[in-house]
């Protein structure tokens, strides 16, 4: 399971914000860490994928988490261009992806009739 930390690490990843190797930068951390929680929310009541809890994220959607959410973050850190399209071409894969993993299989239990 990833964490917050690693969750806000991964999206000034994708942004080019944050390079392997360097320190983090905290006011990068910062900005990111305000609004993720109502990033989240609002995800949430699109029907893209739903997070419970910020601290324990499914390993399976952590990837597509961080590209949506960092085409969300690209106004913030002030990217346009062919970079910020780049960042909406790989948003609208993971949020294919995303979609994907929030639906689930049958279980192929017997269901219990109510009769009344």
């Amino acid at each position: 399971m990833a964490t917050r930390a690693e969750l806000i690490a991964r999206i000034l990843k994708v942004l080019g914000v944050w390079q392997a190797g360097q320190d983090l930068p905290p006011e990068d951390y910062r900005a990111v860490d305000e609004d993720l929680d109502k990033a989240l929310a609002a995800m949430a009541k699109a029907d893209i994928f739903i997070v419970d809890d910020p601290e324990t994220i499914d390993d399976a959607a952590f990837t597509e988490l961080g590209a949506y959410l960092a085409a969300e973050f690209a106004a913030v850190f002030g990217i346009s261009g062919e970079e910020l399209l780049d960042l909406k071409q790989r948003a609208a894969l993971a949020d294919q992806a995303l979609r994907y993993q929030r639906t689930m299989g049958p279980t192929y239990q017997v269901m219990q009739a109510d009769y009344f």
